[in-house]
């Protein structure tokens, strides 16, 4: 049944019970002064807040020309950046390798898959492997293990996945470090290493021992040395 409007009152009621109403009827009624006016606001304050806006956008666009420099430079082996930089890059790629899985490896290794490290490490223990403490420590750091095939052998294997940002010597150092505690439990184990960047000393080191390198999920080096 339609709702009858006789009495102001009645266009109150109905306008308390359909407060969407209201905004509505504020717009037919005021002019967009009277409606600017009626918040508190004016013109001037607006056109203050466009300008303040214009500003702080300018601001924002010369931050990320400055992050794009700075980034160019990191990749070219030119520019330190700093530790909270570095951390967050590292983490999101780390999440970039987590999420695609063994996928990018599929290409060097025959049916790679992901290894539950915690239930790995458990088995060597139980299965009596004697390693020190810091080694146990180790092998729980290692950012992706991988199960696989040899490419040509098709013997199966594991890679010790050392995942970082930009590739820095200590990656390469780690990567082979942690395989070799693996193959002292008798794992066939072979390090590698997946990023986005390299330094060249990073890179000459991977390319003196055959490490398989991962760059933007493509081979930089792809084979399986130790």
């Amino acid at each position: 049944m339609a709702f009858r409007i006789e009495t102001i009152e009645d266009l109150i009621r109905l306008l308390e019970e359909r407060p969407e109403w209201r905004e509505r009827l504020r717009e037919v009624l005021l002019t967009p002064e009277e409606r600017m006016a009626s918040t508190g606001i004016s013109w001037h304050s607006t056109d203050r807040s466009h300008q303040d806006a214009l500003q702080r956008l300018n601001q924002l666009k010369d931050t990320v020309e400055r992050l794009a420099v700075k980034s160019k430079k990191l990749v070219e082996g030119s520019y330190s950046s700093d530790a909270y930089t570095d951390r967050f890059a590292n983490c999101v790629t780390e999440m970039r390798y987590y999420a695609r899985g063994p996928a990018p490896f599929g290409r060097y290794v025959n049916r790679p898959r992901v290894v539950d490290l915690a239930q790995f490490i458990d088995d060597l223990r139980e299965g009596g492997c004697k390693l020190s403490e810091k080694e146990w420590d180790e092998l729980s750091l290692i950012d992706l293990l991988l199960s696989a095939k040899h490419p040509e052998t098709k013997a199966p294997l594991y890679l010790a996945v050392e995942i970082s940002w930009m590739l820095v010597v200590d990656d390469v150092e780690r990567a082979r470090e942690r395989a070799a505690i693996l193959r002292r439990c008798g794992v066939e184990a072979y390090p590698a290493l997946a990023g986005e960047g390299i330094t060249p000393e990073a890179q000459e080191m991977v390319s003196r021992f055959g490490i398989l390198t991962l760059l933007g999920g493509r081979g930089l080096i792809r084979t399986l040395g130790t």
